[in-house]
């Protein structure tokens, strides 16, 4: 594993639950620890839920193989079984509590933990780290409660989170392929030489088109020939037959069948019809929302 966070090589450690506990058999256990200056080179995991609340400085949190910059005030959630590690970046080192629970059966299934610094989680972390360090009495049933409350709130909106992070990962991945695309959709492009952009199988590209656009490579190049074919019936008088192969088509028969099913009319009534809308709007619209 190479990384600009994580060493070439790590060790990873596994701590059960009764470790946290050698000096401290309560239910609650919870220390204070400054990530160092220094790039990662161990992971760990553990089977019990941890609470992370960053009080000062600046860092890279890694989870399960992502990394995720962090600034105070922050705050962390690693479920059992998660590998992780943080490292402080900057001048000074990064100031955490830590607050470590047995894991309770229930846990939200399909959820993995992260960093976040949503203002009402935030306020519930801080709390649960000012409960540990007044130690007042039953703070160890109140820092449970407030962990519980965290895990149930964060579950709600992990999903829609995670979701956004990995539709933006395969965004990143494909931008060498999509601009591979805007550049030569007039082209006889093929699957097999899309995937060679990659460098990845051509069952390989497909998943990640299908994932980020809900459509295969080539499909998407139809709708990036269409688009380009839009713009020039829009903002020129060249030929239908002359936009068709502009845009990669080979015959008339396919563009206008493949216009038709994208845009709902043929090439003709596009053209018409955006030429009697642009004079009451004062502008040319591209049209092409409904693709």
């Amino acid at each position: 594993m190479q990384n600009q966070v994580l060493a070439d090589r790590v060790t990873i450690d596994y701590d059960s639950f009764e470790q946290f506990f050698r000096e401290n058999s309560g239910r609650v256990h919870f220390s204070d620890h400054c990530p160092p200056l220094r790039i990662i080179r161990e992971l760990h995991h553990h089977d019990a839920l941890e609470l992370g609340y960053c009080f000062e400085g600046s860092g890279v949190f890694w989870i399960d193989g992502v990394q995720t910059p962090y600034t105070a005030p922050c705050a962390s959630l690693i479920f059992p079984g998660q590998l992780h590690k943080a490292c402080s970046t900057g001048s000074q080192l990064s100031r955490w509590r830590f607050i470590t629970i047995r894991a309770e059966a229930g846990l939200p299934a399909g959820v993995t933990g992260g960093v976040f610094t949503e203002p009402g989680l935030l306020a519930l972390a801080e709390r649960a780290a000012a409960e540990c360090a007044a130690g007042a009495a039953h703070y160890e049933a109140c820092v449970r409660h407030l962990m519980a409350a965290i895990v149930l709130i964060y579950a709600r909106t992990a999903p829609a989170k995670q979701e956004t992070a990995e539709r933006r990962n395969r965004m990143e991945r494909l931008q060498p392929v999509l601009h591979y695309i805007s550049q030569n959709y007039a082209q006889g492009l093929t699957i097999q030489g899309l995937a060679q952009v990659l460098y990845v199988h051509p069952s390989t590209l497909r998943v990640w088109f299908r994932e980020a656009f809900g459509m295969s490579p080539l499909q998407y190049v139809q709708h990036t020939r269409i688009s380009r074919a839009c713009a020039l019936l829009q903002s020129t008088s060249m030929p239908i037959g002359e936009v068709a192969q502009t845009v990669g088509y080979q015959t008339l028969s396919s563009f206008n069948r493949q216009f038709s099913a994208l845009c709902g009319c043929s090439p003709q009534a596009y053209r018409k019809r955006e030429r009697e809308v642009q004079p009451e709007t004062g502008k040319i619209q591209h049209g092409f929302e409904r693709i």
